[in-house]
């Protein structure tokens, strides 16, 4: 059987037919240093990453090209200084520049911090360094810059402590995250707005939470996620992403049917369907994306079983203090199965389960050992989203991957672990230069999957 005669070809005509996407930009620039504003020649390339599981917030890098002069005299010296405006105009889906009358033009003004910061006039390596006039005329300079919220800047310098009782984890997270955003001096596009919180969070309220000074804002989320014994079961990660925090679980492949909105990936064969201009729908509560690049699947589930275990032993810190023996006739004894907590994942095909010592063997963080244990129940597979549109993504995104076996359509869930989207020239004009985007999406799927015979 043809692709073409599978189900899953259905949704693709579909999204062939659900109109034109906000997928073709144009990009300006503007630099600004020491209230001098530098005009930029054109923009090169932009690269924004969002590792959801390593960092905290994006990592966007810019490639632009000013006169020679302009980046030695008016850059280089105010480098702690610097911000750039991005002015972003979306285009019509065809080969001419232009422009989308429907879609207003986005102006974003960033934090910009310089890669290179060596001083061409310090150095003199060329003739023409010591005038400015004469480098404007004779050379451009390419550079790359990184770009950053400007609230980054202020939150990485707060800090937060303070003794709390009878709160959950998450409150408190909320609260001092939403707290600090109120007191970030930005622009209104960059305001932080609140907290979005993933299903399955514990409930659980500690009788009190200590936080000790002086513990860095940015910090906070994992000093509390450790000080409550775990926030989720399947992991714990925070970031913040536009004008929201989101707290998710990075490995939790059973939330797609518990959240609001949902990304479904439709795997099509390499070099079927090359660069469609339409590779997605929405709905109301999902995104439908179509892969069309070569996917990569890389499982390391068997050896970390192996090797670290698919369950974990610990003693009940809870019972040390009160229950761990019981005392009669001048005897004192301890109960095994009284005072030893251990579990399992999931159980191993071969019906043998590799049950290790916690590295903390007396512990009652019951959810930090079972986010251990989630973590080698899966595996990633990497895939390319063409002609994409990275704002529909968002941190801890549950995810249906769909994809054909035996000429049947098969599903397996997972959770979004991050996201790279390339923004590159797709003409030659040099003065309208059209930007595509490509995203490359790594997603945490489930180690089990069922085969069709």
């Amino acid at each position: 059987m043809n692709f073409q005669d599978t189900a899953l070809y259905h949704e693709v005509l579909a999204i062939a037919a659900s109109g034109s996407k906000p997928v073709v930009l144009r990009f300006e620039a503007i630099i600004h240093a020491n209230n001098v504003d530098i005009p930029v020649l054109w923009v090169e390339t932009l690269d924004n990453k969002r590792n959801y599981h390593k960092n905290y917030h994006d990592d966007t890098r810019i490639v632009v090209a000013v006169t020679a002069g302009d980046h030695a005299y008016k850059i280089v010296p105010f480098k702690s200084t610097l911000e750039l405006t991005l002015k972003i105009t979306t285009l019509l889906e065809n080969p001419s520049p232009v422009v989308n009358q429907e879609i207003p033009v986005r102006t974003v003004r960033y934090r910009a911090t310089l890669y290179d910061n060596s001083s061409p006039v310090l150095e003199s390596n060329s003739p023409v360094a010591l005038d400015q006039k004469k480098m404007d005329d004779l050379d451009i300079k390419v550079f790359e810059l990184q770009l950053q919220n400007p609230a980054i800047e202020q939150l990485r310098m707060a800090t937060f402590s303070g003794t709390f009782r009878q709160v959950n984890g998450i409150d408190l997270i909320r609260y001092a995250l939403t707290n600090a955003g109120k007191n970030v001096q930005v622009d209104d596009g960059w305001r932080i707005k609140g907290v979005t919180v993933a299903p399955n969070a514990t409930d659980a309220v500690r009788e009190h939470i200590l936080v000790k000074q002086p513990t860095k804002l940015v910090e906070l989320p994992d000093v509390v996620n450790r000080i409550c014994g775990g926030l989720f079961p399947a992991g714990f990660n925070f970031y913040l992403q536009g004008n929201y925090w989101y707290l998710f679980a990075g490995y939790d492949v059973k939330a797609y049917d518990k959240s609001p909105r949902t990304l479904t990936v439709i795997n099509i064969p390499a070099n079927r369907m090359p660069s469609p201009e339409r590779s997605y729908r929405t709905t109301a509560t999902q995104l439908i994306v179509i892969a069309t690049g070569e996917a990569k699947h890389i499982d390391n589930s068997e050896e970390e079983q192996l090797n670290k275990g698919n369950g974990v032993r610990f003693m009940d810190a809870a019972k040390i203090m009160e229950g761990f023996v019981s005392v009669e006739g001048n005897k004192a004894t301890a109960v095994k199965a009284n005072n030893i907590c251990e579990f399992i994942s999931e159980s191993r095909e071969t019906g043998l389960q590799n049950i290790v010592e916690s590295e903390t063997r007396i512990s009652a963080n019951y959810q930090i050992e079972s986010a251990r244990l989630a973590r080698r129940n899966g595996s990633r597979i990497m895939i390319t989203w063409e002609n994409s549109d990275e704002n529909l993504l968002y941190p801890g995104m549950p995810v249906k991957w769909m994809y054909v076996q035996n000429d049947i359509p098969e599903e397996v869930y997972g959770i979004l672990l991050g996201a790279e989207t390339f923004y590159t020239v797709s003409n030659r004009n040099q003065k309208e230069k059209r930007f595509t985007s490509t995203t490359v999406m790594t997603i945490f799927i489930s180690r089990k999957i069922e085969l069709t015979t």
